[in-house]
């Protein structure tokens, strides 16, 4: 793929999950032949507006940077393309207050920092401990084909199964 188009999309972030499309391996596909520049899209849980939206964006990035007529498609992700989770790490608890959360916090930033791509899943139904530890205040967004979790500043995706 064209390095300088994957610079250019790479700076087209989704609203509401705050990754870009790169970031978030939404870019299928990117040609440059004939002064028309192709590219296809997953609409990995991307509502009807929001996709309209990244797709005009897209458009006027891509025209803007090289002159060039630019169609974007988007395409059905399978689960599979939509979902790149290699381990998962369980960090529980039959009693409360022991600090599961805390350690799910510290955890997630410490593989972060040696490297990994990081994400939470916060199933604890009694707190919104996890969203107060990141500074969340927004909910995760989606459509029926999925849901985008939430990405904070710090950069860790965050899905809470209850919100206060």
């Amino acid at each position: 793929m064209d390095a300088q188009l994957i610079r250019i999309l790479d700076s087209i972030v989704i609203p509401g999950a705050e990754r870009s499309v790169v970031q978030l391996g939404l870019v299928r596909q990117v040609q440059r032949h004939d002064g028309q520049i192709p590219i296809e899209l997953g609409d990995a849980a991307l509502m009807e507006d929001v996709r309209q939206s990244i797709g005009e964006h897209v458009r006027a990035a891509i025209t803007d940077a090289t002159g060039e007529a630019v169609s974007v498609q988007f395409v059905n992700m399978t689960p599979e393309e939509e979902n790149d989770i290699r381990h998962a790490v369980a960090v529980m608890s039959g009693k409360g207050d022991v600090g599961k959360s805390l350690v799910t916090g510290l955890l997630a930033v410490a593989l972060e920092r040696a490297g990994y791509r990081v994400g939470i899943l916060d199933a604890d139904l009694t707190g919104p401990s996890i969203p107060r530890m990141f500074d969340i205040d927004g909910r995760p967004t989606g459509s029926s084909s999925g849901v985008l979790p939430t990405a904070p500043a710090t950069g860790k995706p965050v899905m809470k199964t209850t919100y206060a």
